[in-house]
């Protein structure tokens, strides 16, 4: 009996998470492609993190340990080991942030162009030149006083823990001159686990470190440095109690 009712849970929340995806993707599509709103995308994609958060049972806590400047736009970092870690940093960060995703994402039906028409930023790592056009878009997005979300590992891990860093966020950081904001998730991978039928309700950590600021002069091996001290850091707030 309670495995029935826990499929049942698990179709019924999964139902609820389409419809929500759904109608905020034709609300995006609606409003970009028709009344030409790309300004409201930031605010509609901060409902749209909540609700999903809530339909899989995650209490999300959100811990700032430097207020950010919001005159600023900066690099928001982060680990990345469930897809819900997206919704989540979507909601905690208090900013008009533009997501970089992998274009793969955009084969998804309906979510997919979704995507495509909002001011995020898509990522060909297979192909240099367009992988380089998409870094090319993000730095184009600071004029516009927007901030920047990057998942550096390239793809979720596997085990939880934090993988090696792609030089996306620090080609962005040497050619912008913008300060990096370090952002450890903990408590996402355990919403769905991998295989896994039925959601586990459960506390969701955000924690949004300092600013780090990237010196254009580094060297290789202090830029080398500097990307290890900042996973470090990621790694630090991710498992802090």
């Amino acid at each position: 009996m309670k495995a029935l009712i826990k499929k049942i849970d698990f179709l019924a929340r999964t139902t609820l998470i389409v419809i929500v995806t759904v109608l905020f993707a034709f609300q995006e599509i609606f409003q970009i492609k028709i009344f030409k709103l790309k300004n409201l995308s930031y605010k509609n994609a901060r409902v749209w993190s909540k609700w999903l958060l809530n339909l899989c049972g995650a209490r999300l806590k959100i811990e700032y340990e430097e207020e950010s400047d919001t005159k600023e736009s900066y690099i928001y970092v982060s680990n990345h080991s469930s897809l819900y870690d997206i919704p989540a940093a979507i909601f905690s960060i208090k900013d008009n942030i533009r997501l970089i995703y992998k274009k793969e994402l955009e084969k998804i039906p309906i979510f997919g162009y979704c995507l495509k028409v909002m001011p995020y930023i898509a990522i060909k790592r297979e192909n240099p030149k367009e992988a380089r056009a998409g870094l090319n878009e993000a730095i184009s997005a600071f004029k516009e006083n927007s901030s920047i979300l990057i998942f550096p590992e390239g793809t979720r891990s596997e085990t939880g823990e934090v993988g090696e860093f792609k030089r996306g966020a620090f080609f962005l950081a040497k050619e912008s001159g913008k300060k990096i904001i370090p952002v450890g998730i903990s408590g996402t991978n355990k919403i769905l686990p991998k295989g896994s039928l039925s959601f586990n309700k459960g506390d969701v950590f955000v924690r949004l470190g300092k600013p780090l600021e990237y010196k254009q002069d580094m060297s290789r091996i202090e830029e080398k440095n500097f990307i290890e001290e900042l996973r470090n850091e990621i790694i630090r707030l991710k498992n802090q109690k």
